[in-house]
């Protein structure tokens, strides 16, 4: 993991990541639930954060009613961010499949370029009462992938054409 993120953290530039961040431990994740009509802020239940016993990782807990169809899982509120090994399972200890909905998928990492990182449960286990969610990594972006900096649509131009194309010699 180590070698892998650190590749990645380069490429997306120093100072892009931070990592170890304090308020991941303190962070709370929202389980949006569908019984049918989609999904809504009155069905939101929220859990704090718990470390994984030897690792860097962190793990939520979501007690799920009956008649759950479909899951929305955010695991931070307000900042883009760079999830690691996230997975999923119940409390039999059958995987959940967790996919981003408003990010992209590259390998083990999940990159959230938004102010409000989703990922969704599709089909829900009918017999299951317990999602756990484990994610091995958490990183918060700062700018140019914050809200704050995307208001300034001539800042992140400027930054897309000049991220592809590095430092430029005469």
């Amino acid at each position: 993991l180590g070698d892998s993120f650190s590749a990645f953290e380069s490429r997306l530039g120093a100072g892009s990541i931070v990592s170890g961040d304090s308020t991941v431990g303190r962070a709370k994740a929202r389980l949006y639930l569908d019984y049918g009509s989609g999904f809504s802020e009155s069905d939101r239940i929220e859990a704090k954060a718990e470390a994984v016993p030897g690792s860097s990782g962190v793990r939520f807990r979501f007690t799920v009613p009956r008649g759950t169809r479909a899951i929305r899982f955010d695991p931070v509120e307000g900042v883009g961010c760079v999830c690691i090994g996230v997975s999923g399972t119940t409390e039999h200890h059958s995987r959940v499949r967790l996919s981003p909905l408003n990010g992209t998928r590259r390998g083990r990492f999940d990159i959230f370029e938004t102010d409000d990182p989703q990922y969704v449960v599709y089909s829900w286990p009918r017999r299951s009462t317990e999602l756990i969610v484990t994610v091995d990594g958490l990183a918060l972006l700062r700018p140019p992938f914050a809200r704050e900096y995307r208001k300034k649509a001539l800042a992140l131009l400027c930054h897309r054409i000049r991220r592809p194309l590095g430092t430029l010699r005469p």
